[in-house]
């Protein structure tokens, strides 16, 4: 068996282009090493990291990132050097909140960030402009910031089984928007500017504790799945007759009469 120097095993290191380390296929930690420049995927699935080095930030050309299922408490602010992002996942950790560097990512588009312990989000969010699926449920957000409105290209945004008491009005800005998931929250009210989310197909907002629609909602004339069960919906207008392309409706666990 051939054998080489450490500096050798370096060198080759440099040209990988896509590391998969799930599960410890690889004893040693990678990514400590800042100067496999190349990189353009890794993933760190279902290790047991605490951390990551700020090395992590040299890697300019990824263009994919997962660390879902790991232990990570944060995120160093070096992850804002890696604008070529597009798809980004640290789902399944123990993150209490982004770094403000987040915002730098102006190329990504898919962002996962589920199951974790966030209570906040950065302002800064609202520079990702390419952003087109936002994937922040199981999580412990009690509002959505109203810079959220930036993100003009978003067409997935998932919310549920957080705190959420309502939602921004600014939210009728995403007018991209095609699936909006705000079930298991708090919600007792929707805004009027949910009937400007023309582009809707699936809104599914049971289990909440929402009393009332709002008339603008059968303005969404392209929605095709609507969950509403588990409410508290005394009444519904007959405007629901606007709702023709509805296929798959559900207002279980309501007080109608």
């Amino acid at each position: 068996m051939s054998t080489c120097t450490i500096a050798q095993l370096k060198e080759k290191l440099h040209y990988l282009s896509h590391v998969d380390k799930n599960r410890k296929i690889f004893g040693a930690s990678l990514i400590a090493y800042g100067d496999l420049t190349n990189l353009t995927s890794f993933s760190g699935l279902h290790n047991n990291l605490t951390c990551l080095p700020e090395s992590i930030g040299n890697l300019i050309h990824l263009n994919c990132l997962f660390f879902s299922d790991n232990q990570l408490q944060d995120i160093p602010v070096q992850i804002g050097n890696l604008i070529n992002l597009e798809t980004l996942s640290f789902c399944g950790n123990q993150l209490k909140k982004l770094p403000d560097s987040i915002g730098n990512l102006i190329n990504l588009k898919y962002f996962h960030v589920r199951r974790n312990q966030l209570s906040l989000l950065p302002e800064s969010i609202k520079n990702l402009h390419s952003l087109e699926i936002l994937n922040l449920h199981s999580n412990q957000l009690e509002m959505i910031p109203d810079v959220l409105v930036n993100l003009t290209k978003l067409q997935r945004l998932e919310l549920y089984n957080n705190k959420l008491l309502a939602l921004p009005d600014s939210i009728g800005n995403l007018s991209q928007l095609k699936e909006l998931s705000i079930f298991c929250n708090s919600i007792t009210t929707l805004p009027e500017t949910i009937g400007s989310l023309y582009r809707l197909e699936d809104l599914r907002m049971n289990s909440n504790c929402i009393r009332q629609l709002p008339e603008s909602i059968y303005n969404l004339k392209n929605l095709y799945q609507l969950q509403m069960s588990g409410n508290q919906l005394t009444f519904l207008s007959e405007s629901i007759g606007r709702w023709a392309k509805l296929r798959f409706w559900n207002v279980s666990y309501n007080s109608l009469q």
